[in-house]
């Protein structure tokens, strides 16, 4: 039999916070919107967003899906040109930089996704977690980013 081997320390804290904010959105579901303040409100939003995303692969069209999911109502393509969704509710053309931004967002929360990765405390799960945090960094090269903005043309239902 193999013996146990032996949690890295950032494994072993992302499995403490995981387990925490696991509890933390469980009493967050059985609350009543109603009871919950602005700030719970989105926090549960974006706990859902993350578990989703979570499961999406990762490659290039994952990436895509994650850009979408969270950010696709208020990005659309649409007859070849990127319209975004201004405060004010507005529809208008989208620059090159907020697209740039939004992808940069989805990656730094790409970390957050192993919270909800179903990790345990085998070898493979250790693997699997240092394979996550991998793919997080190179997506944040031009490549990976381009890629993932020019994919989600097709994602955003509106060709």
């Amino acid at each position: 039999m193999k013996p146990k081997r032996r949690l890295s320390p950032e494994v072993a804290a992302a499995k403490a916070a995981r387990r925490s904010q696991a509890i933390e959105a469980f009493h967050n579901r059985t609350k009543k919107e109603s009871d919950m303040s602005p700030q719970e409100k989105q926090d549960a939003i974006d706990t859902e967003i993350e578990r989703a995303c979570a499961g999406y692969a990762h490659n290039d069209v994952g990436n895509a899906r994650r850009l979408v999911k969270r950010f696709g109502e208020v990005l659309e393509y649409k007859d070849g040109i990127w319209k975004c969704r201004y405060h004010e509710g507005n529809w208008g053309n989208a620059p090159e930089w907020i697209l740039t931004s939004l992808a940069l967002r989805t990656v730094e929360q790409m970390y957050g996704e192993v919270d909800y990765a179903n990790l345990g405390d085998s070898e493979s799960d250790s693997e699997r977690f240092e394979s996550i945090i991998a793919w997080a960094k190179e997506s944040g090269m031009r490549e990976r980013i381009e890629a993932m903005i020019f994919l989600a043309r097709c994602l955003t239902g509106k060709p």
